[in-house]
């Protein structure tokens, strides 16, 4: 483009929907800060994007601004792509809209002119000082039932944190119930594209906490912030809800629910588009009839039990998983179209697997069946697809299945992190494509911001793609959010192995194991002790760590993925593909990691290994 040259002023109405008085020179003007700003000098796909939708915004060209253009032209995709089985135009510009966010609240606080993507692709271009928001009058607190002034006029905007809403019954035994209403929340808000709500893990951080809005919005990048309170009490259930702006601390929206339990249900949707209302948007038609058709809600009794297996299943201990399968298992019986549970069960037996907790061929084909159930009574279920698409991916070894698996679970619902977390690790990563999953994980991240799981993986992704130095300043992250996540310690040890400083991998493996104790991640953390402890020299206690290993495999079942691992350091081959052989006869899910791993980076050479990648199907 021709920096130097005015160009004719984009005005309202044209392709590029900018306002009156914004020439072209002013939004190329703007457009090179961005690009230049941190957000955007080292993410050379993200800046590309930009600049392709802007100059062809400038130009005129809204024929160019279609998905399949955009995918063909800035990812690389061919002229068969279909943008219906792979969703990446609509992930990235979601991502892209959320960094542009960033970007205005930070280091383009003072920029004059907004780059916008308020819909589909064509950019919007508007002078800062038209979209000032007021902010020196309360807002009128307001019932649900009244028409209120658009939420962004009163310093709010489409971004929303539910937090866990507190029990106050009279016997305090409700908090599955308070927690299953805030997450059906959450999950009803998700649904609608205009709104950006944060995960569960993310908002279910401050559960407990006596915390200021602020705080919250700062952590979470919000601008709203929901709390409320439930009482139940016999059949009688009282809600209180309240919306408050992060900026000012105002209250913007409050409202309580006086029902009968019947119509839990009903109260949620209520608060819920009570929230889409005040910001400025509406549940499209098709949305609409697709909420509308999930009559498995309408059972109270079953719809209790339901929440109660989902607040066992996001305990994520083995006792919890267990208790998830049996209740889910309970809803079924009693109701054998009740979608959720199967979904639910799912997830429960995909855990447990993922755990190292029972052995592989005990759950994950029972994982399948109850994923695929799910999908034959509800076929628009983007957890049932996500829990499918990792049974084909880490039992089934299905690549191809995988990928348009995840990919349906991420165009139902894109704001499903778990859907691009699981697409990540599970499909692009051992498919060769560790930058795509990295900026998928990253997309993940955007929608639950505070999770520690997500940031211990997407370090693990940058050990994988041998950057260990990035993987170790990621581990910080969590690890200052939760000092006791022992997963973010396992990382670290591998990545400070990995530049050979062993002293400090041995000191983050040993903290893994004293925070993890001898039950989840055993066999990967005494598999990065023999490595480590082999690497620096200490071969026999190497080998003790081995046989600590295979004692504990001898009583219960122990990945022999890791187990085989723990031989590399060793040069033990025949034990290793020993190891490896069995891993495969048992389809060990930690196998996917193989591909990439560095600990397995001496094995390329030996033809077995080529082999192995075969039996995979990933060569």
């Amino acid at each position: 483009m021709n920096k130097g040259a005015e160009r004719p002023e984009t005005r309202r109405g044209s392709a590029a929907g900018g306002s009156a008085g914004v020439t072209h020179a002013v939004v190329e003007a703007q457009l090179d800060r961005i690009l230049k700003s941190a957000l955007f000098a080292n993410a050379e796909r993200r800046s590309l994007l930009l600049r392709f939708l802007v100059e062809r915004g400038l130009e005129g060209r809204s024929d160019a601004l279609k998905e399949h253009e955009i995918g063909r032209v800035v990812f690389g995709r061919p002229a068969s792509y279909d943008p219906r089985v792979d969703p990446i135009v609509r992930v990235q510009v979601s991502s892209l809209r959320s960094k542009l966010r960033e970007y205005y609240a930070g280091d383009g606080k003072d920029a004059p002119l907004l780059i916008e993507f308020p819909r589909g692709y064509v950019p919007q271009f508007q002078r800062r000082s038209v979209l000032e928001i007021p902010q020196n009058s309360r807002p009128e607190i307001q019932p649900i039932r009244r028409t209120q002034a658009p939420l962004r006029q009163r310093g709010a905007a489409k971004t929303v944190a539910v937090l866990p809403f507190l029990d106050l019954s009279s016997g305090n035994d409700q908090e599955y119930f308070c927690d299953g209403v805030t997450e059906e929340i959450i999950n009803t808000l998700a649904q609608v594209s205009q709104v950006g709500v944060v995960a569960r893990t993310s908002a279910f951080l401050f559960k407990g906490k006596n915390v200021d809005v602020r705080q919250v919005g700062a952590q979470l990048n919000v601008q709203a912030v929901l709390e409320g309170s439930i009482r139940k009490e016999e059949d009688r259930l009282r809600v209180v809800a309240r919306l408050t702006s992060v900026d000012t601390g105002f209250v913007l929206w409050s409202a309580t629910y006086d029902e009968k339990m019947r119509d839990v249900i009903a109260v949620q949707e209520r608060i819920a588009e009570a929230l889409v209302s005040a910001l400025e948007v509406r549940f499209c038609r098709s949305r609409r009839r697709r909420l509308s058709r999930r009559s498995y809600k309408t059972n109270v009794e079953l719809y209790d039990l339901y929440l109660l297996g989902r607040y066992y299943l996001n305990k994520q201990t083995e006792e919890g998983l267990k208790k998830s399968a049996s209740v889910f298992e309970q809803v079924i019986a009693r109701d054998g179209s009740y979608a959720p549970a199967f979904s639910g069960l799912a997830d429960s037996y995909l855990q447990l697997g993922l755990s190292d907790l029972v052995a592989p061929k005990d759950v994950m084909p029972k994982a399948s069946a109850a994923a695929k159930k799910a999908l034959e009574l509800d076929d628009g279920l983007a957890e049932a697809y996500t829990s499918l698409g990792s049974v084909q991916a880490l039992h089934d070894w299905e690549w191809t299945k995988v990928r348009k698996t995840f990919q349906r679970a991420i165009r139902f619902n894109p704001c499903y992190a778990p859907a691009h977390q699981w697409y990540a690790l599970f499909s692009l990563s051992p498919t060769g494509s560790l930058p795509e999953a990295i900026e998928e994980l990253q997309e993940a991240i955007r929608l639950d911001p505070l999770s520690l799981v997500l940031h211990t993986d997407l370090a693990a992704l940058s050990y994988l793609a041998r950057r260990p130095d990035e993987a170790i300043a990621q581990c910080r992250r969590p690890i200052d959010l939760d000092p006791s996540f022992f997963r973010s310690y396992w990382v670290l040890g591998l990545a400070y192995a990995q530049k050979g400083s062993y002293a400090e991998a041995f000191r983050n493996f040993e903290k893994a194991r004293e925070l993890a104790g001898d039950t989840t991640y055993v066999a990967q953390i005494l598999s990065g002790l023999a490595h480590v402890n082999a690497l620096s020299g200490e071969r026999d206690q190497a080998r003790q760590y081995i046989r600590e290993l295979e004692s504990l495999a001898s009583r219960e079942y122990i990945s022999p993925f890791w187990i085989a691992m723990a031989h590399v350091s060793l040069n033990q081959r025949e034990e290793v593909f020993s190891g490896l052989d069995k891993a495969c006869e048992v389809r060990d899910p930690w196998l996917f990691i193989f591909p990439n791993l560095p600990v397995a980076a001496p094995l390329e050479s030996d033809p077995r290994y080529r082999s192995l990648l075969h039996r995979m199907s990933l060569a």
